[in-house]
């Protein structure tokens, strides 16, 4: 649904999109899942918005997965700033997909790459094109998406959730990359499966978004905390060294938790790339 605010002072809108996420900290995937198939509802909503307005989309965390999805279907932007954007900067451009924690993780437990065999990598490099200008509001120390650490849990960021939760496995089913046997591998594309654990039931998994979010690992960092993201996007912000943003687990969100007289910066940032 969405909230429209229109005050006396401001001659445009402000909406808000909700979408369907959850919190658990075994939903993480599903709500990857949700968030792909939610690019539709989005695309659907800004395409019905009045053609006198200007349209910018500021997405933050997971809500970058749900404006990735409207890029990709077709929406048309002006703005699209990128906030912590708990995605992968790989879908965007290839010269991230080298980061060598991930590389690493795949030595013991390949998932699919490439799109044909229903991976990240460049998923999204033509959808950049719906936007006329996207900037990359990041912060290398995001707790939620590379740093984060949580008693007894350990690291609780993105990162930990591509190397620990790809494939993904729940109590009664999993899901598996399987190449085939040598002597007759699988098609490219079909090599995705979800297996009951107690059972000899499989099911093969041919829907990229199934696939990204509980199959595949990404080969790059978070666009939210990649050091090189002006290769992803062609203008960024630097949370950390120009806004004060930390790692701290509150400043994922710190344009939200934060006092207001902390986001001067912030707010002037935004402003300048509204220009």
């Amino acid at each position: 649904m969405n909230d429209c605010l229109t005050p006396s002072f401001y001659k445009g809108k402000f909406c808000g999109f909700r979408w369907a996420t959850l919190t658990d900290l075994d939903s993480y995937n599903t709500s990857e899942y949700r968030a792909w198939k939610y690019g539709k509802s989005l695309k659907d909503y800004v395409a019905s918005v009045e053609k006198k307005y200007t349209t910018s989309i500021a997405a933050h965390s997971m809500g970058n997965v749900v404006a990735g999805s409207a890029l990709y279907r077709g929406m048309s932007i002006n703005r699209y700033f990128a906030m912590e954007a708990a995605i992968p900067g790989g879908c965007y451009n290839d010269a991230v997909n080298n980061y060598s924690t991930f590389q690493t993780a795949e030595q013991t437990s390949p998932t699919p790459d490439t799109v044909p065999d229903l991976g990240y990598r460049l998923f999204l490099g033509t959808a950049q094109n719906g936007a006329q200008k996207i900037v990359n509001f990041y912060n290398t120390q995001d707790y939620a998406l590379a740093t984060g650490a949580y008693p007894v849990l350990g690291n609780v960021s993105w990162e930990q959730n591509q190397i620990d939760y790809k494939p993904n496995s729940f109590t009664t089913k999993t899901y598996a990359y399987d190449k085939g046997p040598p002597n007759a591998p699988y098609a490219i594309g079909q090599r995705c499966f979800l297996r009951g654990i107690f059972s000899f039931t499989q099911r093969a998994v041919l829907d990229i978004h199934e696939s990204m979010s509980f199959v595949a690992r990404p080969r790059s960092k978070a666009i939210g905390a990649e050091p090189n993201s002006s290769s992803v996007f062609s203008d960024s912000v630097n949370l950390g060294t120009e806004d004060g943003f930390d790692g701290r687990a509150s400043d994922h969100s710190g344009q939200f938790n934060r006092d207001i007289q902390q986001l001067n910066k912030f707010y002037q940032d935004i402003y300048k790339e509204l220009e």
